[in-house]
């Protein structure tokens, strides 16, 4: 004999498509909650974090007077990005492999 599956079971498994909402509450009211929903978050975001965040002019030069050796600095758009590579500069020329 077979057991009889769950009606929790029975619904999940169903083909029928889920209730629709009309379009005015999918674009216009959803959308507004969502910001007014969104809107301390990223206040609180920008307090934290974005008010103390500034670019470093010269990373290259700050990690030199850090004590590292760069090895390679690439910058990109505009000098918006840096890579900088650097390591110790006591560090072994070679490094072990």
């Amino acid at each position: 004999t077979r057991a009889k599956a769950s009606p929790w079971l029975r619904s999940s498994l169903s083909t029928r498509k889920p209730a629709r909402t009309s379009s005015a509450a999918r674009s216009g009211i959803g959308r507004a909650l969502h910001a007014v929903a969104r809107a301390p978050v990223a206040a609180v975001t920008y307090l934290v974090a974005g008010s103390g965040a500034r670019p470093i002019p010269d990373l290259a030069a700050e990690l030199v007077r850090a004590g590292f050796r760069v090895d390679k600095e690439e910058r990109s758009q505009g000098d918006a990005f840096a890579l900088v590579v650097a390591r110790p500069a006591h560090a072994e020329e070679d490094v072990p492999s």
